[in-house]
């Protein structure tokens, strides 16, 4: 089952779902960093209307609020109902950035080549605000983890070689949904360890 990072956070912050990572078996870990979308000007530097999904007062307006807290800047976040609205929102001129998850970012960089996407939000990596700035809150990213629940590890591998056998298929359910592998960075080998720090850092920052 997919187990996303805002949801783990939503149970860790008295609501009714969380699981332990460490008492199932990981069959694969997503990654699914948030980027800056832009038709040209730079966010930690210039001032503008950012587009991002509901809810009003939830992750992504507490990321608009980072910026202003880090950089001095008064971002005004503007709602949308899905990411769908917030990339054409962009792509019309109603806003100066969006914040987009990257199946989003090929729609806008195909459809206007003078809007430049960043992932500037990634938890790790020399071109990333975190890294930059030493603040964790600017790492975002909605993190998944497919674990194996009730199962034997036989079982756990026979469902990781069934699910690596669909991946590698590109007109299967999954292969259409992430065009090919291309719009989420899928991991099958992580450690415990390595998946522990990815995941609390998403996590985290959904709280």
């Amino acid at each position: 089952m997919p187990w996303a990072s805002d949801y783990e956070a939503v149970g860790r912050d008295g609501g009714c779902v969380k699981f332990d990572i460490n008492t199932a078996t990981v069959l694969r870990y997503d990654s699914a960093p948030l980027f800056v979308c832009s038709r040209g000007g730079n966010i930690a530097k210039d001032s503008g209307r950012v587009a991002h999904t509901v809810p009003v007062d939830g992750p992504l307006a507490r990321v608009v609020n980072e910026f202003n807290n880090e950089f001095g800047t008064q971002h005004r976040p503007v709602v949308y109902d899905g990411s769908g609205d917030a990339r054409l929102a962009l792509i019309n001129g109603e806003v100066d950035y969006a914040l987009l998850t990257k199946k989003h970012v090929s729609v806008v960089t195909e459809t206007d080549p003078s809007i430049t996407c960043e992932q500037s939000l990634a938890s790790a990596g020399p071109n990333s605000l975190p890294e930059q700035t030493g603040n964790p809150k600017l790492a975002f990213g909605w993190d998944m983890t497919w674990m194996a629940i009730n199962m034997d590890q036989t079982q756990a591998e026979q469902l990781r070689k069934d699910m690596l056998a669909a991946h590698s298929d590109c007109s299967s359910a999954i292969g259409t949904w992430t065009k090919c592998n291309t719009v989420y960075t899928t991991s099958w080998d992580l450690t415990k360890d390595e998946i522990n720090a990815r995941w609390e850092t998403m996590v985290e920052s959904q709280r």
